[in-house]
């Protein structure tokens, strides 16, 4: 047996340090840090192409937000819509994982065997060949696969990884739309409030102008001092009312700020005062066939039942034998310097004997799943056939209110007009005088929260059908 030398040892503990070092750990240069922040994909020029985003105006401090600058923003920054942009990211990569299945595998390999016996360098080629032997060897060299057949099992997995990847992105289109319905209903309640407020405001200091007239009335005479009274609980239930109300809005400037994703303070968002009106034109509303096509959450649907079917066809391929192309090429050698060539190329083949009840639990499993997702897609065509009736009976139903609310303002302003000439010249009861004073607060009330219910229901129904305005 030949003793070892010092290239030998030298080699055996570089061997050793590099399997302690590897085992340990201590090979990872850097560790990704999860608290890290990236920059959210983005994903253009694919199909489908995702909800166009509206273009706005930088977001300044204090000036005043259309509605386009704010769904703008939303789509910027947004935490939810980065997190649908990183499913998609991650799905397209999937795909193309999927797709390396097909593509040849070379690899560069070596290794180091100690034996206890000396061992032939390369196998003899003819009878009586004399050869180089050692008891430690080294060899090195590269090694090539290549898939032939399969069963359709890639292929399958591909179609899958491709139809998934079409999903992610019909999702991600769906997360923009319901985001824009989003910051479009809470802009407009926002709005609807501040209306709300400054009839309060306005009411408040009709009510202390009224007082201040009751009480010069009292103390000529012309009025009872219940009157003043009765003034009073009034205007302390109309302060009460600012308060609450106040109080929702700042609760709603934050919520349109969070669906923005910026931190911001509350009282210093503004919105644009000409927004709150109702759409002259509604949006058309096709048929439901048509609905279904453009909703891009039963698209997605679609494509996640057609992946699953193909993860059936993966599945089945795993009763068939697989076929690969392979070779190897490289050199072996021993520890005193003497090296041989070595290589083959070749095919194998793998036939499945004792995996029969594992296949055949694999195919169940996607065939059940694959069941599962057809059943939650006739699910959601009937949610999407409800919610689009009902989206167009709303829209109706806000439309008439609307009008209805307008011409009551008009009524209630009339009506209050008539009961202060009354009641200044004395023909009149001061109940009757703050019960129109109500009458109309609550009138303006209604109008202004039936604007906001004509332009939610209007952007509900763009939401449901799909539109990608």
């Amino acid at each position: 047996m030949n003793r070892p030398t010092y290239k030998h040892l030298c080699m055996t503990l570089a061997l050793m340090l590099i399997g302690i070092l590897t085992s340990s750990g201590c090979s990872v240069m850097r560790w990704t840090d999860a608290d890290e922040n990236l920059r959210t994909p983005e994903h253009q020029n694919r199909s489908p192409e995702p909800s166009p985003i509206v273009q706005g105006q930088p977001l300044t401090s204090g000036a005043p937000l259309s509605l386009a600058e704010c769904v703008s923003v939303g789509l910027q920054n947004n935490p939810d819509l980065a997190s649908r942009s990183w499913e998609a990211s991650s799905a397209e990569a999937r795909s193309f994982t999927a797709r390396a299945s097909l593509v040849p595998r070379l690899s560069a390999e070596g290794g180091y065997q100690r034996f206890l016996d000396p061992q032939r360098l390369v196998p003899a080629t003819v009878n009586s060949e004399p050869g180089v032997f050692d008891d430690d060897i080294f060899n090195a060299g590269l090694v090539l696969k290549i898939p032939l057949f399969a069963g359709g099992r890639y292929i399958g997995e591909i179609q899958a990884a491709d139809l998934m990847r079409e999903a992610a992105a019909h999702r991600l289109a769906r997360t923009q739309q319901e985001l824009t319905f989003n910051i479009s209903s809470t802009y407009f309640s926002i709005l609807a409030q501040e209306r709300l407020l400054s009839s309060l405001e306005f009411s408040r200091k009709v009510l202390d102008e009224q007082l201040a007239q009751t009480k010069l009335m009292v103390e000529t005479g012309r009025a009872a001092g219940v009157d003043a009274l009765k003034i009073e609980v009034r205007l302390a239930e109309v302060r009460q009312s600012i308060v609450r109300e106040s109080n929702i809005l700042l609760v709603q400037r934050r919520l349109l700020l969070n669906q923005m994703g910026i931190d911001r303070d509350p009282n210093t968002l503004v919105l644009a005062e000409q927004e709150l009106q109702v759409e002259a034109t509604p949006p058309e509303t096709p048929a439901f066939a048509d609905v279904l096509a453009g909703r891009e959450d039963y698209l997605a649907a679609r494509r996640e039942m057609e992946a699953q079917a193909r993860r059936v066809d993966s599945a089945l391929a795993g009763y068939w034998p697989s076929l690969d192309a392979m070779g190897t090429y490289g050199l072996r050698a021993d520890a005193v310097g003497n090296d041989e060539e070595v290589g083959y190329i070749g095919v194998g083949v793998s036939i499945p004997l004792l995996d029969l009840s594992r296949n055949v639990a694999a195919v169940r499993e996607e065939r059940a799943t694959l069941g599962l997702a057809q059943s939650r897609l006739r699910s959601l065509e009937s949610q999407i056939r409800l919610e689009y009736d009902s989206a167009i009976s709303d829209l109706q139903s806000a439309l008439e209110r609307n009008a209805s609310a307008k011409q009551a303002v008009s009524l209630a302003q009339e009506v209050l007009r008539i009961e202060r000439e009354k009641y200044s010249l004395g023909r009149g009861a001061i109940t009757d005088l703050l019960q129109a004073e109500s009458a109309l607060l609550q009138a303006e009330t209604n109008y202004f929260r039936s604007i906001t219910d004509c332009r939610t229901a209007t952007a509900r129904v763009t939401l449901l059908i799909g539109d990608r305005r």
